[in-house]
């Protein structure tokens, strides 16, 4: 196939560009201090810049970066947001300090490197679309989609992980596509093993990232014509996956030593915890710390998913049912008059539900065979709500941000639907008009109030 885009349509994607830049770098310093999850990875960040021992539940890829960002920016030290201890009945604490100001943290500069990713999303979804065979309407419509909606904006301008999840995934799926341009006929192979590479980058940030190689996968077998791992075997596709969660785990322990990790999670799990012990004799083997650290990993995975976490429970948690109406928003800061609250673009993540039920119902009820691209899309949104219905399922709490990645595949679907363009120009108009009334909450700011 040809990869034919007209200077209009490249016109088109520059100015959205453009308008996600400006979106994600405005008042990008404000508030100066930690926002909700940011304490974790800006105290991570510092801790592998210092080459110091912690903990977190997450692969290490997506601090690996802010770690080497915070390195290049002067961090020396470790400079602790968040704090572990053990309570009197010898339970795992955590104290935060999210009303603490930054100091002379390099906080701008975290937020800015999950700024980039944010942006890089644009070109990334648009491509994606182009490749799928959406058309140019379409494709347009899309990414403008993603470039206005809330949830997205705010998770890639905070020092979160998701940005670079949403990045890796999407570079994946261009990756795979690519390979049927006729520019890259001859490299076929070559693309698919970059693909997985990327797509497995996706897992090494979360494991939920995964997702988006799942879609793939079942793609794949359900023999999609635009979407499969040819020329490669599904055990060479896995294993190529698996790369970067290994490869990030040995520079982790090339960066930190092991016992220095393992000091840390002596305070989570107990310094007379038995695991401990095991994990310090799996050093004697071959590749033994990162075998051991690997190991460590998988069991507090393990432990957090049921026990620590399957108990806990949030306010703000919610189900995936609740997702598309965006049910329980999420407030990550408030200030003396002014409140930052995760919420999406309610109208784009809702009309982008009825799309998709609208497609499986509308069409797939009535024995209309999908075209390639809309069946992948399905997939993709399925294959990226799938493992919150099975973390539900053993009791661990989700939050509205993880519809994040079907919020693309959705958005796209609802691209897909407009059949002229005085329809297209009123669905824009509502996801604007949603966008910027909900837009005070994204930065935290009073209605029209664009000082800092």
């Amino acid at each position: 196939m040809n990869l034919a885009i007209s200077k209009k349509e490249l016109a088109g994607i520059i100015v959205l560009i453009a308008i996600s830049s400006f979106l994600h770098l405005f008042r990008l310093g404000a508030p100066a201090q930690p926002i909700f999850d940011e304490v974790h990875f800006a105290t991570y960040a510092s801790y592998y810049a210092s080459r110091q021992g912690f903990w977190d539940i997450h692969p290490p890829l997506g601090k690996l970066i802010y770690g080497g960002v915070a390195k290049i920016t002067g961090v020396k030290e470790p400079q602790s947001f968040i704090h572990f201890e053990r309570d009197d009945q010898n339970r795992p604490i955590i104290h935060t300090a999210n009303d603490e100001p930054w100091n002379n943290f390099p906080y701008i500069s975290l937020r800015a490197t999950s700024a980039v990713a944010g942006i890089l999303l644009i070109p990334l979804v648009f491509l994606l679309a182009r490749l799928l065979g959406l058309g140019s309407l379409p494709s347009f419509l899309g990414t403008l989609f993603i470039t206005f909606d809330n949830g997205i904006l705010l998770q890639t301008r905070l020092i979160l992980l998701d940005g670079f999840l949403l990045f890796f995934g999407m570079l994946g799926f261009v990756l795979l596509l690519l390979k049927h341009v006729r520019f890259f006929e001859k490299q076929k192979l070559l693309m698919t093993v970059l693909s997985a590479l990327a797509l497995g980058s996706a897992g090494a940030v979360k494991l939920t990232g995964f997702g988006f190689a799942l879609a793939v996968f079942i793609a794949s077998m359900a023999k999609n014509e635009k979407v499969n791992i040819a020329p490669l075997k599904k055990w060479h596709f896995i294993g190529l996956l698996l790369i970067p969660l290994f490869l990030s785990f040995a520079i982790q322990q090339i960066l930190i030593p092991f016992e220095e990790e393992l000091t840390y999670l002596a305070v989570i799990l107990g310094t007379e915890n038995r695991g401990i012990e095991f994990f310090e004799s799996i050093k004697t083997l071959p590749f033994g710390n990162v075998l051991a650290i690997f190991a460590a990993y998988t069991a507090n995975v393990f432990l957090t998913l049921t026990a620590g976490l399957s108990r806990m429970s949030h306010a703000a948690q919610s189900t995936v049912l609740g997702w598309p109406l965006s049910i329980k928003p999420i407030p990550y800061w408030i200030g003396s008059s002014e409140t930052i609250s995760f919420i999406g673009n309610a109208a784009l993540w809702f009309l982008g539900f009825l799309a998709l039920v609208w497609t499986v119902f509308g069409k797939m009820l009535r024995k209309i065979v999908l075209p390639p691209a809309i069946h992948f899309l399905l997939i993709a949104w399925l294959a990226n709500v799938i493992p919150y219905l099975l973390i539900t399922l053993i009791g661990r709490p989700t939050y509205l941000y993880h519809y994040l990645p079907a919020v693309i595949f959705s958005s796209l679907l609802l691209a897909a639907i407009p059949q002229n363009k005085n329809f297209a120009i009123v669905i824009i108009g509502i996801v604007l008009i949603s966008f910027i009334l909900i837009l005070p909450l994204t930065y935290g700011m009073k209605f029209l109030n664009f000082g800092n």
